[in-house]
């Protein structure tokens, strides 16, 4: 591993709407060409411990994840379409941006 300080602001992304089934793998594979970081996928679950359909993904740069939103927002992964945020550093979604 190794590396300086990149975590004290890593983009993350945020997806919802995931199939249940989906992989770290897979989710890596919807962001092709994006740098998502490796092995930085996090699923979300419910109460009884259940996927809920949401995931966090990290990415190397923040023009990557900013462009993934921008161009992989509401495309398929599986049978689902995935809704995509962009989180600001402080964990919350910054906001969908556009003129």
């Amino acid at each position: 591993g190794g590396g300086g300080d990149a975590t004290k602001c890593t983009p993350t992304v945020k997806l919802r709407g995931l199939p249940f089934s989906a992989t770290s793998a897979e989710v890596l594979g919807f962001f092709r060409g994006f740098s998502p970081v490796d092995n930085s996928v996090r699923f979300g679950s419910n109460q009884d411990g259940r996927p809920s359909g949401e995931a966090w993904v990290s990415f190397s740069k923040v023009e990557e994840a900013k462009k993934a939103v921008r161009e992989k927002d509401r495309h398929h992964l599986g049978n689902r379409y995935v809704e995509l945020f962009l989180l600001n550093e402080g964990g919350g979604v910054a906001s969908r941006g556009g003129r």
